[in-house]
């Protein structure tokens, strides 16, 4: 891997937004404003994945809108991949998952199933269902769409001990029904109360720094949604064409002298008969012969009648 050093710029994404609340405070209606306005006021771009037992229709009298209804039981890891690869190969640019606590539900009975084989070791299980739990959350980041995702808070308890030394049940705060990190994962959390009152946990937008506790309105959808345009666009970067290379001059060698063999000399004719007689006694060769003396054309004649069957 080359590594690059590049100029930060922050670039055009899509939001991960949370709305996270207690039963019946407006989670899927915050949702469905929220999408709308994302989606320029055009709900037909928006596909709401219903976990909550079939209450994202509860909403269809007010918009219109898509459903991809799915089994609270069975919230598992193909169901909701199935689920968000539908929307998006449909070309919807908001979708709502509502609510990923079903899904946090289903990892977390896997897990028992899976400690129960591990003889009880619940943390040594997390090694089989992390992952299942990862492509679902791996797979929403890398959506082309913009992704809304609820998530159920329930009443946290402590037993402590009262200064008559009794053990008491004390309530604590609203926890998520969510995997503590998930909140990482995201743009900006919202957290509404009994009254429909938002307040941000999370915030990457630095739009509701120090902000007290609002109204969602269609004003902080605006500022959003500003916000995320006025990022520069996200360049695909292609792999840098390699320069040609310049071509290499022709050098044209000179032609090289030829060079002439040279002439053998001449044989006497005696002498030739002499060899002649050595080549039938097999002392010498029709080869060599030829190799060192330049024949006449009669005494090739006569080699050719004397030695006509014989094989060099």
């Amino acid at each position: 891997m080359a590594i690059q050093i590049v100029k930060a710029e922050r670039k055009k994404a899509k939001m991960r937004i949370g709305v996270s609340s207690a039963s019946w405070q407006w989670k899927t209606y915050s949702s469905l404003l929220m999408a709308k306005w994302l989606a320029n006021w055009d709900l037909s771009k928006v596909c709401l994945i219903d976990t909550e037992n079939w209450s994202g229709h509860l909403y269809s009298h007010l918009w219109e809108y898509s459903v991809i209804e799915i089994d609270p039981a069975d919230a598992s890891t193909s169901n909701i991949l199935e689920a968000f690869k539908a929307a998006e190969d449909n070309g919807f640019e908001v979708i709502i998952w509502d609510s990923s606590s079903h899904r946090w539900d289903w990892i977390l009975s896997k897990n028992d199933e899976a400690a129960k084989r591990m003889y009880n070791n619940s943390f040594r299980a997390w090694a089989e269902t992390t992952p299942l739990y990862n492509r679902v959350v791996n797979h929403m980041l890398a959506s082309p769409c913009h992704v809304i995702v609820t998530s159920r808070k329930k009443q946290e308890y402590a037993l402590e001990k009262s200064e008559s030394w009794k053990t008491e049940v004390k309530k604590l705060w609203m926890k998520d029904v969510q995997r503590d990190t998930f909140e990482y994962e995201l743009t900006t959390v919202f957290n509404l109360d009994s009254m429909h009152y938002a307040t941000v946990s999370k915030d990457r937008t630095e739009l509701f720094d120090w902000q007290e506790p609002f109204i969602i309105t269609e004003e902080t959808w605006k500022q959003m949604r500003e916000w995320c345009e006025s990022w520069a666009e996200v360049k695909v970067q292609s792999k840098p064409k390699a320069e040609p290379k310049p071509a290499e001059p022709v050098i044209e060698k000179a032609d090289e002298e030829k060079v002439e063999e040279p002439k053998l000399p001449p044989i006497e004719n005696e002498r030739f008969m002499k060899a002649c007689e050595k080549i039938s006694s097999w002392e010498a060769t029709i080869k060599s012969l030829v190799e060192h003396f330049t024949l006449t054309q009669d005494q090739k004649d006569i080699l050719k009648e004397l030695f006509k069957d014989k094989k060099d």
